[in-house]
């Protein structure tokens, strides 16, 4: 955040981690070989798989590499340890492992997916939005496609593409419910920066009846409530938000300007949380801004002595 105000603005689309349902082998599983060290690249890849689903991406990636080293033409071993850099943030490097895959197959659709969401994550959203293009060509019933394109379309303020692309999302079938969750949270999201409170609160609402816990959605609904003056719904929601997140930062913050408007001397325990949470976050500017901000009401709230 650069400033306090866009950080008191904020409205976070809890969720835009996209769902991955990674088909992990282009291939047949192949049979363990107890007895035998492994030697073929089917070997090594069998080996990774089996590392990406315990969830050891380290060795993942190193067994994914031990495969290509013996045939450098393994499209499958290159779309996997794009996945396992993935998971593991390594953004630029799963680019170009999904690169080298599609290359190899140019109708790998998860490996237009993987690259589509670490070109994301690197912010080239330009780049992003092509992949998913490539992807609904190949699978036109592919929510994920849809849904990312969203998140590419808002990174760039272009929110009602974003929602076109929710809605398309939306449609593709019947979804789990984690999943509409999670499509109606940012969904509410575009609606808002649209100023379309009404659509936004219809999707937050919608966001919580398929979870409950949705955090993003709660924290979002309290951010329009506030702004729409009814602040006995927004201290609900903030503090819903705090009591299955103790340490979100935002939620103390706007629970604390809130209660400030309101005369309540609990906000400044509020802001003073928040820094907290941000200094131990990490959030320097938001925790200097937050300390800032109670310094101000500490001062208006003193007895000014006139000489």
């Amino acid at each position: 955040m650069r400033c306090f105000e866009k950080l008191n603005k904020t409205v976070l689309g809890f969720g835009i981690a996209v769902a991955l349902t990674i088909l992990l082998l282009s291939e047949p599983a192949l049979a363990a070989q107890k007895s035998d060290s492994p030697t073929s690249g089917k070997d090594f890849l069998r080996l990774g798989v089996g590392a990406l689903r315990q969830n050891n991406y380290p060795a993942a990636i190193k067994n994914f590499t031990q495969a290509i080293q013996r045939d450098k033409q393994y499209a499958p071993a290159y779309a996997n340890r794009c996945l396992a850099h993935l998971q593991q943030d390594n953004n630029q490097s799963a680019e170009q492992n999904c690169t080298q895959a599609l290359q190899l197959n140019p109708d790998n659709t998860e490996a237009y997916l993987n690259r589509g969401l670490a070109r994301y994550r690197l912010g080239e959203y330009q780049q992003a939005i092509a992949d998913c293009n490539a992807l609904v060509k190949l699978k036109p019933d592919e929510f994920r496609a849809y849904y990312n394109r969203g998140l590419a379309h808002a990174a760039l303020g272009e929110y009602e593409q974003a929602i076109a692309d929710y809605n398309q999302s939306l449609h593709q079938g019947s979804l789990p419910e984690p999943n509409l969750a999670m499509i109606h949270n940012n969904r509410g999201v575009a609606q808002l920066k649209l100023n379309h409170l009404q659509n936004a609160i219809s999707d937050f609402n919608q966001a919580l009846q398929f979870h409950a816990a949705n955090v993003g959605a709660l924290y979002n609904r309290g951010r329009v409530f506030r702004q729409q003056g009814d602040y006995t719904s927004a201290l609900q929601d903030f503090t819903q938000v705090i009591q299955l997140v103790p340490n979100y930062a935002p939620a103390y913050l706007n629970r604390g300007l809130l209660r400030h408007q309101q005369g309540s001397p609990a906000a400044i325990a509020d802001l003073r949380k928040a820094a907290e949470c941000f200094y131990a976050q990490g959030a320097t500017n938001a925790y200097q801004r937050t300390r800032l901000l109670i310094q101000r009401i500490n001062f208006v709230r003193s007895p000014q002595v006139v000489g």
